[in-house]
């Protein structure tokens, strides 16, 4: 893949898709430092391009680099307000730091910009459970039975047990 990639980009060396891809299977093949020079390389070619910034967030995320994970991440939402992977990463950043309120706007921003997924109503509810509001966990929770038709994961149950267990 790399080999082939590398050709795509000395054809077209301003394609930020071919840079992502190439820095994708350069990630891939466990070569974070190529994979950084062609997500940067993306970011050159195309300075709005949210994705890149993220991939290079993600990059910084295995080298546990917080500061510099969380500023490609803020990046990312700042060049496309209605890029949805880096709000989740925020949240879920901010839901591990139980910093709540940060978490809180950010899981509202990503469900804000993805289609309807009775799963967001679930991540809502892990947050009120978290934050020990577990009324609202308990709400959510069953929002999330009432709207999954069926397809309930035991997780769901698990978090209204333990919702009505911590009441």
């Amino acid at each position: 893949a790399v080999e082939k990639l590398k050709g795509a980009v000395e054809k077209e060396p301003r394609n930020a898709t071919f840079l992502i891809n190439l820095g994708d299977a350069y990630k891939k093949a466990v070569d974070g430092s190529n994979a950084f020079v062609n997500y940067t390389g993306a970011l050159s070619a195309n300075p709005s391009f949210a994705f890149a910034n993220y991939r290079i967030a993600k990059l910084f995320e295995t080298q546990k680099n917080w500061d510099s994970f969380l500023e490609y991440l803020n990046k990312a939402a700042t060049v496309d307000p209605k890029f949805a992977p880096a709000y989740f990463e925020l949240f879920y950043y901010h839901l591990q730091r139980k910093q709540f309120s940060e978490a809180e706007a950010n899981l509202t921003k990503y469900i804000a910009n993805t289609d309807t997924d009775p799963q967001n109503d679930y991540w809502y509810a892990s947050l009120c459970w978290l934050k020990k509001d577990f009324d609202c966990a308990i709400s959510k929770a069953n929002t999330v039975i009432a709207n999954a038709g069926g397809d309930i994961k035991a997780r769901v149950y698990k978090l209204l047990a333990y919702s009505y267990f911590d009441k």
